[in-house]
């Protein structure tokens, strides 16, 4: 008899370190995705701390870069970690990786309501809109892990930007902070890189937190806000010495599949994290991909855009990942124009990528003669599969629009793939997310009112308190007949007034007009 998925994953998890499986060790946000998923439909408990844990040591860690400012940048996560502890990072830093597990730690914020995590949300943000957004407010893709040495030698070395000596800390910092921040980082003379196989950290400090605030207080007889005042003082000290170093190499391309994954962080972001800084980035970087890399009469993607130029055919990634930022766009600002463009990528991406014998998306269209055989996506690994995103997506788009064709697709795709979720499902994480959602109970919620109004935003911000894939967001706009019929009619008959219409097991209740009663309605859900 096979193991759950939630079983194996169990069995892979490093209890104190977090994550799954030995080094190197990748983060995998999709998996992340599905015990989140598994936890809320289940009320299973170990499934959600194990994904609290692995992103609260991956915060921890040396994969991330704990010299944030916000409003300045930097921070963020490097690639993976070379340790199973995620003490040694591969430094170079992805935006795929950034914008997946902001998601991820809004998701541990939604789960837990601890402020780690959405601090962590937070600085993921900082480091992309402050380091990693071009002048037309698209992403670029990534920094190297390599940098000139600092020292001045120019020779580039793996981390030369973010590793420290202990003189150097000492040097740069008051005394009393200085000492808070050598226990805190876990800084020593000679190096603190439990695994150096190039030689590279000898004598240099990767910077790890090896103990909270709280603990510091209780160590050096200080109030918590003493030792939190502190050791951001130190951390932007550090950080203003850091401007001076070298930068490591940046790759500046816009690639259309890794903006949709950060267009989706940000969205959500905005309304968990309450910053409408958010969306506007988020839309302005959607805007620059529909208007640069979008035929609107074709339907046709391209995948990047670097140097003012436009180029290369769009893969089913490309659609999947975009649609997906568009849907969670719609979801946060209820502006029907994301939502026609999602519906009219997908109308596209269905007839030019999903094979209806099968059952299944290729990852190039048919028509793409630059490969000679079409392959099938069949993996979340790093970055998340175009078949498991795109049957979330067409769940979506048939929940919002009532289209059970679009259901259909979605369900094709997750029964085309039943074997594996069966005999392998941790080889994708995030279509077992689908098959929750797809055999869940449909949850909506219709919102009413005048977009914009701070009454209507608290009630939208309230729904995304929880953490429920299979609940949809509609906003009851009467200019939006042909995609929404059902909710434009309410939104001809409602009053004007903010309210959330909530709808489960075949029927909606009235209209709930304040925060904490929509609260407590979906906590009352099975």
């Amino acid at each position: 008899m096979r193991a759950p998925a939630s079983q194996r994953l169990s069995a892979a998890s490093t209890p104190n370190g977090g994550g799954f499986g030995g080094e190197p060790k990748f983060p995998r946000p999709a998996v992340l995705s599905f015990l989140f998923s598994h936890a809320a439909a289940t009320a299973t408990p170990h499934a959600l701390d194990m994904a609290l844990l692995t992103l609260r040591k991956m915060a921890e860690g040396g994969i991330h870069d704990h010299l944030g400012v916000s409003g300045l940048g930097d921070g963020g996560f490097a690639r993976y970690s070379t340790d199973r502890f995620w003490h040694v990072p591969h430094f170079e830093k992805m935006l795929y990786d950034n914008a997946q597990l902001a998601a991820s730690y809004l998701e541990a914020y939604q789960a837990s309501g601890k402020k780690l995590f959405a601090d962590t949300a937070r600085d993921i943000f900082n480091y992309v809109l402050c380091d990693m957004t071009s002048p037309e407010g698209a992403f670029w893709s990534a920094e190297d892990a390599d940098s000139p040495d600092p020292g001045g030698s120019g020779q580039k070395r793996e981390g030369a930007f973010y590793l420290w000596t202990e003189q150097e800390i000492t040097g740069l910092l008051d005394p009393e902070e200085a000492t808070l921040f050598i226990s805190a980082f876990g800084i020593r003379s000679e190096g603190n890189a439990p695994f150096d196989p190039h030689g590279e950290f000898t004598g240099k400090n990767i910077l790890i937190r090896t103990a909270s605030d709280d603990e510091l207080a209780r160590r050096f007889g200080l109030t918590t806000d003493i030792v939190t005042r502190q050791l951001d003082s130190a951390r932007k000290k550090l950080f203003e010495e850091r401007l001076h170093r070298p930068r490591p190499g940046l790759d500046d391309k816009i690639l259309t599949a890794w903006n949709g994954l950060m267009i989706s962080a940000l969205a959500k972001g905005s309304l968990i994290l309450g910053e409408k800084k958010l969306l506007e980035a988020a839309e302005r970087a959607a805007r620059f991909i529909l208007e640069t890399l979008y035929d609107d009469e074709s339907a046709k993607l391209l995948r990047r855009y670097r140097d003012g130029e436009a180029a290369i055919e769009g893969k089913a990634s490309d659609y999947a990942c975009l649609i997906q930022g568009l849907l969670d766009l719609y979801s946060a600002s209820f502006e029907a124009d994301w939502l026609r463009a999602a519906m009219r990528l997908a109308e596209a991406q269905i007839e030019r990528f999903f094979d209806q014998e099968a059952g299944v998306f290729y990852s190039t269209a048919i028509d793409d003669k630059s490969v000679p055989l079409r392959m099938i996506e069949d993996n979340d690994n790093a970055e998340p599969s175009a078949n498991s995103v795109s049957a979330l997506n067409y769940l979506r788009l048939a929940a919002i629009t009532g289209r059970d064709e679009l259901r259909i697709i979605a369900l094709r795709t997750i029964r085309h793939f039943s074997s594996t979720l069966d005999d392998n499902p941790s080889a994708l994480p995030l279509l077992l997310v689908a098959r929750q959602v797809a055999t869940a109970p449909p949850v909506q919620i219709i919102f009413a009112g005048k977009r914009g109004d701070p009454a209507l935003t608290k009630l939208l911000s309230t729904a995304f308190r929880q953490n429920r894939p299979e609940l949809t967001l509609i906003y009851a706009d009467e200019t939006c007949e042909e995609l929404l019929p059902e909710a434009a009619a309410i939104g001809r008959m409602h009053n004007g007034e903010p309210a959330a219409y909530l709808c489960a097991g075949g029927g909606c209740q009235p209209a709930i007009r304040d925060p904490e009663s929509l609260d407590a309605a979906l906590g009352s859900l099975k």
